[in-house]
């Protein structure tokens, strides 16, 4: 009796735990069990969205995204695996063997091949219906391979323009979608749009339930944008600059090109360059965006600015004279002068900008004071970050002036020992074009369908009308009477600055490497567009007036023509 009463017990502690924990799954957790049922049935699935296109100021697209599809099959369905190989190595021209690789594994699920372009996808659907239907086998195929196949949508990012304002773009991340640099990153958010999602009910094989659950978001696009670029200048700025670098054996080089009065950007040109289509290949050298982005010293064309500061000082005027030898002593320093050879005992400041002299630019400097040549970059933009949109811009790197040394001041005035990016100078410079009045340089032109995107682009007065139209008089005078003089764009009066600055490098400090540069605007009498060029330690000769002078003379016939700027009267 006592075994059989014992397995009566056990049985009964038995049903107890069964019951206990059958009241558990139920009551307890039988909401989440059956909520993990129904997930699992459930399949999730993202919808990519398409990438707003980017377009030049008259329509051009420089980049879209197209649709592409990958080849999904469920390769453990499929009987007849090399003929169907041999089906997707006859219409996409891969290897047959790799696709029997795919169709061979134990899955349901293999990708064939991937980003096929839309009339890929048609001459393949094409192909299958083609298939003959002769035998029962040849319908079990064309069955198979017409019901097993899915065509997954993606979107890949294309520039029809390839090397064209590589840098000032920017490029998309393959495996992300994100934006990387330039416009395609600092406009991202509305760029990019927002994925959809879709669900559906499937069996345990993965086939979809007919009457089950079926939910779908759909994908939102992102916007356009329309930039102020202008496909055939900045195309015509690519050749040129890439045609001056080899010519003269540049390390590199940077064009810009910009609307006077409004600080739209119709070019902006860096060499070496890339194809944006195969950004992987590219280089960091390749990379740099030399004319937004990259700091360099400006040289003597930064002497307008200090002509500026000085007049605005009251220290300083147009009737001032100074007596210039060819080089002076500035403690253990000496500053001289590339081509003067004895001394202008009374040289004002029409001549010491036109001629461009350091030691002159010097005298006007310690004339005003550190505090007054200061206070003139500031009002003209080198000390504070401009509005410009592309990423990673920063302010002049200039310290403060009870931080100078006397030799410090010197330097600074013309253009050496600060460090400030090639659109810094143009809109500097552009004020002074513009009666004083500084706009912000920017690329974008509209973004259709929205009004939240774009800031307004500042304008500030960097100098007065009255300073800025006697600067303009000194900066005409070097393209008449100074180191200009051989410059010449046909039809157009000039004002414009060369400029050779030496090149420090950290731990040598200064090296015989230079940058020639050329900033100038015109037509001198209503100026319409400031163009800057800079080549980096050219090999042969580098003075600014020889290396870049004659290419702001080439781009600017063209863009004078381009636009029909109408010539001096």
């Amino acid at each position: 009796m006592w075994p059989i009463r014992i397995i009566q017990i056990i049985l009964g502690l038995v049903l107890v735990v069964v019951a206990a924990r059958l009241v558990w799954v139920q009551a307890v957790r039988g909401s989440d069990l059956r909520q993990q049922a129904a997930d699992s049935r459930v399949m999730p699935h993202v919808t990519p969205t398409q990438r707003g296109g980017i377009y030049d100021r008259n329509g051009v697209p420089l980049a879209l995204s197209q649709a592409v599809f990958d080849i999904v099959i469920d390769p453990a369905n499929i009987h007849h695996k090399g003929r169907a190989a041999q089906v997707f190595a006859d219409v996409l021209a891969g290897d047959v063997l790799d696709y029997y690789e795919q169709l061979v594994k134990p899955s349901h699920y293999a990708v064939i091949e991937q980003q096929i372009l839309p009339e890929e996808r048609e001459l393949l659907e094409e192909y299958i219906s083609d298939l003959p239907t002769a035998t029962e086998q040849d319908r079990t195929f064309k069955h198979q391979m017409e019901n097993l196949i899915t065509f997954v949508l993606d979107y890949e990012r294309i520039y029809p323009e390839g090397e064209l304002a590589a840098q000032t773009l920017g490029w998309v991340q393959r495996d992300t979608g994100e934006g990387r640099g330039g416009i395609e990153l600092y406009y991202n958010e509305v760029l990019k749009g927002k994925p959809g999602a879709s669900t559906s009910e499937r069996d345990v094989r993965g086939n979809l339930i007919p009457t089950g659950v079926q939910r779908e978001m759909p994908a939102q696009p992102g916007q356009p944008l329309i930039l102020t670029l202008d496909v055939q200048i900045q195309r015509y700025c690519d050749a040129a600059l890439a045609h001056a670098v080899e010519a003269h054996e540049a390390k590199a080089g940077a064009i810009l090109v910009m609307d006077v009065a409004s600080g739209e950007i119709l070019a902006a040109s860096s060499y070496p360059v890339f194809d944006l289509n195969e950004y992987q290949r590219a280089t960091e050298e390749e990379m740099r965006n030399r004319a937004l982005i990259e700091f360099y010293e400006p040289g003597s064309t930064l002497k307008p600015i200090t002509a500026a500061a000085a007049l605005d000082s009251g220290l300083v005027t147009t009737e001032s004279t100074f007596e210039v030898p060819y080089r002076i002593q500035i403690g253990p320093d000496e500053v001289s002068d590339a081509a003067l050879r004895g001394t202008w005992p009374e040289a004002n400041l029409t001549h010491i900008i036109a001629h461009s002299s350091n030691v002159g630019t010097t005298r006007v400097a310690f004339t005003m004071g550190r505090e007054h040549l200061y206070r003139g970059f500031d009002r003209f933009g080198l000390t504070s970050r401009s509005a410009l949109d592309v990423p990673a811009v920063y302010p002049g790197n200039i310290p403060a002036p009870e931080e100078w040394l006397d030799i410090e001041l010197s330097n600074f005035s013309f253009g050496q020992g600060v460090a400030i990016s090639p659109v810094m100078l143009t809109r500097a410079i552009g004020a002074i074009a513009n009666k004083g009045m500084m706009v912000t340089p920017h690329l974008l032109k509209e973004a259709p369908g929205r009004d939240d995107v774009g800031a307004v682009w500042t304008r500030q007065e960097a100098t007065t009308p009255a300073t800025a139209q006697e600067v303009s008089a000194m900066m005409h005078t070097v393209m008449t009477r100074g180191t200009g003089s051989r410059i010449r764009v046909p039809g157009y009066n000039v004002a414009g600055k060369t400029g050779t600055s030496e090149k420090a490098f950290q731990g040598l400090g200064y090296t015989d490497a230079y940058i020639a540069s050329f900033a100038g605007y015109f037509p001198y009498e209503d100026p319409q567009v400031i163009i800057f060029v800079m080549l980096d330690e050219p090999a042969d000769v580098y003075y600014g007036s020889v290396v870049a002078g004659p290419v702001f003379a080439e781009v600017a016939t063209y863009v004078a023509d381009y636009l029909s700027i109408p010539r001096a009267h």
